[in-house]
């Protein structure tokens, strides 16, 4: 699975704004109402998540979000690795709990780790 095909699973469930979509790297703005929805379908496609909201930030998690502007303790990181591939979800819920960002991203794992690469997209996952 590519960045392309984990998105496709979203095709049924409301997003406010796609703020950027490349083939390594997309950013939407989502519906709070709707969180249950997309922890659902992240979770079975990456397994738990790695950074689940409320607990603190590991070297890790952070290491693998630094790139895309970090993962805080009221956010959720996803992470599944398959080969060299990395794919993170994260969601950040706004202040105002209507909206939620959510950033995708595949990039080849190890050095440089949190680069999307554009090449992810047909790599298989």
């Amino acid at each position: 699975m590519n960045l392309k095909q984990l998105t496709a699973q979203f095709c049924h469930l409301r997003v406010n704004e796609k703020r950027t979509s490349s083939p390594g790297y997309e950013e939407w703005v989502i519906y709070a109402e709707d969180l249950g929805k997309w922890n659902r379908i992240l979770s079975d496609l990456l397994g738990p998540a790695v950074k689940p909201k409320g607990e603190k930030t590991t070297q890790e998690a952070f290491a693998l979000t630094v790139k895309f502007g970090g993962i805080l303790e009221d956010q959720i990181l996803y992470h599944k690795k398959i080969g060299g591939v990395s794919v993170v979800a994260m969601l950040w819920p706004w202040k105002n709990n209507v909206h939620v960002t959510i950033k995708m991203a595949s990039f080849k794992s190890g050095k440089g780790a949190g680069n999307p690469d554009a090449s992810m997209q047909s790599e298989a996952m």
